[in-house]
């Protein structure tokens, strides 16, 4: 099945990893909200809030804890490359996003 890109009108093949197609689902949702691409304008710029939000999704409709959640990355280089990751988030900081999200999330 061909689908095609929102903004390029290129056709693309669809995934049939439903895990792949709900983490592009994600990230289409948060990028089209308007939580901006980081906190503050101090931020190390390491990792976006789509990023964060993706992730903390993903988590909870896997029903996984932080540590699954890293290890899954590291196994899954599909999803990284659909996340932009360089470099996979320590499992601590993606839970202290997820815990505080007023000081985190604007």
């Amino acid at each position: 099945m061909l689908l095609y890109a929102d903004t390029d009108k290129e056709p693309r093949l669809r995934s049939s990893n439903k895990y792949i197609r709900l983490l592009e689902t994600l990230l289409s949702v948060v990028r089209s909200s308007r939580i901006s691409l980081y906190s503050c304008k101090y931020s190390r710029r390491t990792y976006t809030q789509h990023q964060h939000l993706a992730l903390i999704l993903l988590k909870e409709v896997l029903r996984m804890d932080y540590r699954g959640l890293v290890d899954l990355l590291e196994m899954m280089t599909g999803i990284r490359n659909i996340l932009e990751l360089e470099e996979i988030p320590h499992f601590d900081h993606t839970a202290i996003v997820a815990y505080s999200p007023k000081r985190h999330i604007r």
